[in-house]
């Protein structure tokens, strides 16, 4: 057999070699599939064929803000902490997820709804969500810490916070928890990381409270050299997958993925995102990866660098100069600022929209209506009476959506003294709004007195008027019966009896226009040093007949004496005003009491009691045994017209008179009452050491008889009727006239005959004052008489001296008139 050539041998020699090879290879290749066909699958296969059938209809929504756990890179691709979970997570099911990019966590929420969207990648769980979520075990916990500016020094808990102005971001979970939970922290809430990082960097807040991750890679990316951490809060983010509702076998499916990943996987991902020490963020593998492929560029391009960096240093240094200038201006600003809200004398709260007391700042404590440490964190219906609530959750709503100042005013009961306020609500933030409250118990309480006064004011011009008209009336009456009772039979006993009644009635008839003049200032008061104890004694007799048999009256009246400078006829009018009132309080019986005695008030007391000097005062206590009065009743009783009696037995004015009486006297009122238990008034007059003029008595001298023409001026018939009869009987020839026009008339056709001139001060046409300064135009020697229900210091004739004048008050007899027109001619 021949040989094969020594090529061929070779040839298959190699041959057989790479049959060889190709054997063990297909034998490496089968042992590498069945190796692979042997590893158990995550899934069971009724998970794995769901899983394969829904694949495409499954949604994974993305974040694409919320850095660093899940955002777009310059490219615009997802990257992230969270988004490098998912990425594991899907090598280790073997799927890829179509992916939805949204912008916030709102958008996504709605999409879920929608049946959009069928994964959430980085979400915490809240009760809220949980209403439409399914959520995954925790895969992400990361604290929460407090970030301060390198200026200020030490470690910082949650506790400390207390009284700072620390940056918040808004709808955050840890936002709700430090405002809930620490006392005194004033929250300043921001719209996101970024801008909570930037106010503690340039001052405008102390410290800001976000998640490390967040901060680190804020805090790097934007260069930010000046801030530090602090110390941690109590509350830290955790980050689950969440799935709908309506999937539980793709929940599962998440849910034994993330199980799978382990704790090296886990630290290699934290590696990449979050620095231990908190400096840098971008210290993962691909980043030195990048560094060494660059390190050829970089080293070309050190030169360039180190020049670049010094001048970046020169600016740095500028613009570090800078921010320190603006920061101190900052706090100067902030110191002023605080200045001025410790200078305003109001409360001022910061409020969140829900009515939540964020902060509060109060000039006076006393103001508050509770302790700060009891409503701060707190809402202000858990706080104030529900319908002040009310108000002031409805104006935090309209101030925060209207863009406005809204305004109300309240009363609250603090320390048994209702005081009312004034409140001011504007928006501050999107959430809060600042409330500015002040109290406005003082001034309502003289705006309450000027009413009052002016409402007296009123009443008392509209009783000058009154009593005009019924002084004129009196003046007839009391003219009449005097002539009647001269022209009736001494031994007609009866008909001198009626005459005395109706005298005596129109005598009180005009001391009640006396006291009415009294309560409008229009009467003149005619103060002498007066007994006070003599003047309750002479009113006595009046008194018992007023008060019926079951009503018991009795004196107690003080040793002392007691003297006082007062109109003896007023204190008479104030002693039976309170006996009435006293009297109708008792309609089943009771007793009166008047008692006296002298009390030393120094200036603290007489300010206590509205007096207006300390010192000795003569006190009158009128007290009975009636049905007594409520609080409400007693902060009426002095008001013109206010009365709690019947229809037609009384006019609400006894008091009012009284309170005007007293208060000319210089002295003060008071009252003490209690349903069922009586009332007792109190009147305080100041003591006076005087000696009381002694009145000594004489027998009536009738008038001579007169001579001479007499011009008298009257509209009111009556009057003029009774003025003719008296003075043409006396002797007088009169000329009548009916106004002031017709009076000065008359004058000028008889100047050469009249001698003295009657004429009332109020009249139609020409006034009396007007008349007496024509007349003295005409004969600066006329005599005048003025009638009126007024004062003499109403009346100031230019013109005239004092000695040509006389005045005589409404209602007179004819003898104080033949008197007065007797004294003035024989003057002459």
């Amino acid at each position: 057999m021949k040989s094969p050539p020594p090529h061929t041998i070779r040839d298959i020699g190699k041959r057989h070699w790479c049959i060889q090879i190709c054997v063990l290879l297909g034998v490496f290749l089968a042992t590498i599939a069945q190796a692979s066909n042997g590893v158990k699958d995550l899934l069971t296969p009724a998970e794995r064929l769901w899983l394969t059938k829904n694949q495409p209809r499954v949604v994974l929504a993305v974040e694409t803000g919320y850095a660093p756990f899940v955002f777009l890179d310059a490219n615009g691709q997802a990257t992230g902490l969270a988004h490098d979970y998912l990425l594991l997570l899907e090598s280790k099911l073997g799927v890829h997820f179509k992916q939805h990019y949204s912008p916030s966590l709102d958008d996504i929420f709605q999409k879920v709804r929608n049946g959009n969207v069928q994964i959430v990648n980085a979400v915490t769980k809240t009760p809220w969500r949980s209403k439409f979520l399914t959520f995954t075990d925790v895969y992400v916990s990361v604290p929460n810490v407090i970030v301060v500016s390198k200026d200020r020094p030490g470690r910082m808990r949650e506790e400390n916070l207390a009284g700072f102005r620390v940056s918040l971001v808004k709808s955050y979970a840890v936002t709700e928890q430090l405002t809930n939970t620490v006392p005194g922290i004033v929250p300043d809430l921001v719209p996101d990381d970024l801008t909570a990082l930037l106010n503690v960097s340039f001052g405008r807040s102390d410290a800001a409270v976000i998640d490390l991750a967040t901060a680190s890679y804020l805090i790097s990316r934007n260069g930010i050299t000046n801030l530090r951490v602090a110390g941690e809060a109590t509350y830290n983010i955790h980050l689950s997958m969440a799935t709908p509702l309506g999937e539980p076998v793709l929940h599962d499916i998440l849910q034994k993925g993330l199980a799978t990943i382990t704790d090296a996987e886990r630290q290699e991902i934290h590696k990449r995102w979050i620095s231990i020490s908190g400096q840098s963020i971008f210290s993962d593998r691909r980043f030195w990866v990048s560094v060494g492929s660059a390190l050829s560029v970089v080293c070309a391009a050190l030169t360039a660098s180190l020049i670049w960096n010094r001048t970046l240093r020169r600016q740095v240094a500028l613009r570090t100069s800078a921010l320190a200038k603006e920061k101190e201006a900052l706090r100067e600003s902030e110191a002023q600022n605080r200045a001025l809200i410790n200078a305003i004398p109001d409360l001022i709260f910061l409020n969140h929209r829900n009515g939540m007391y964020v902060s509060a700042h109060a000039y006076d404590p006393n103001m508050l209506y509770v302790p700060p440490e009891t409503f701060l964190h707190r809402s202000v219906e858990e706080i104030l009476p529900k319908l002040i609530a009310d108000q002031f959750l409805k104006a935090f709503v309209d101030a925060l959506e209207q863009a406005t100042i809204r305004e109300l005013s309240y009363c609250l009961t603090i320390d048994g003294r209702e005081r009312c306020f004034e409140a001011r609500v504007a928006p501050c933030t999107e959430d809060t709004v600042i409330t500015i409250v002040r109290d406005v118990t003082e001034r309502k309480r003289l705006q309450d007195q000027l009413l009052q006064a002016q409402k007296m004011e009123s009443i008392g011009v509209l009783a000058g008027g009154i009593i005009h008209d019924f002084n004129n009336i009196l003046t007839v009456i009391l003219g009449c019966t005097d002539e009647l009772q001269v022209s009736v039979a001494l031994h007609d006993e009866r008909s001198h009896a009626n005459i005395e009644t109706i005298q005596s009635a129109a005598r009180q008839a005009a001391e009640f226009s006396r006291a009415l003049l009294s309560f409008s200032r229009k009467q003149e008061m005619n103060f002498q040093p007066v007994a006070l104890n003599d003047v309750i004694t002479d009113t006595r007799k009046l008194l018992l007949r007023m008060v019926p048999k079951n009503i018991h009256f009795t004196l107690d009246l003080s040793g002392d004496t007691l003297t006082v400078m007062a109109d003896s006829g007023q204190l008479r009018q104030v002693l039976i005003n309170l006996a009435i009132n006293a009297r109708d309080s008792m309609t089943d019986g009771g007793q009166i009491q008047i008692s006296t005695w002298l009390e030393n008030l120094d200036e603290e007391a007489a300010r206590k009691h509205g007096c207006e000097v300390s010192g000795d005062y003569a006190v009158v206590s009128v007290s009975d045994t009636g049905k007594g009065m409520d609080e409400q009743t007693m902060d009426k009783i002095f008001e013109p017209f206010f009365t709690t009696k019947e229809i037609g037995k009384g006019t609400g004015l006894g008091l009012s008179i009284v309170s005007g009486i007293i208060k000319q006297h210089k002295g003060w009122i008071q009252v003490d009452s209690k349903p069922g238990a009586g009332t007792v008034f109190r009147i305080y007059l100041p003591r006076v050491k005087a000696e009381i003029p002694r009145v000594t008595h004489g027998e009536p001298t009738a008038p001579a008889e007169g001579s001479g023409t007499i011009l008298v001026a009257e509209d009111e018939a009556l009057v003029q009727f009774f003025v003719k009869k008296a003075l043409t009987k006396a002797g007088y020839r009169l000329i009548l006239a009916e106004d002031g026009e017709e009076a000065l008339r008359k004058f000028k056709e008889n100047q050469d005959t009249i001698s003295l001139v009657i004429t009332d001060v109020s009249m139609p046409k020409m006034d009396g004052q007007t008349l007496c300064e024509e007349m003295c135009k005409i004969n600066p020697r006329i005599k005048v008489i003025f009638l009126s229900g007024y004062t003499e210091e109403m009346i100031a004739c230019k013109g005239i001296s004092a000695s040509q004048m006389r005045f005589i008050t409404k209602p007179f007899s004819k003898e104080a008139l033949l008197h007065e027109i007797q004294s003035i001619l024989v003057g002459s």
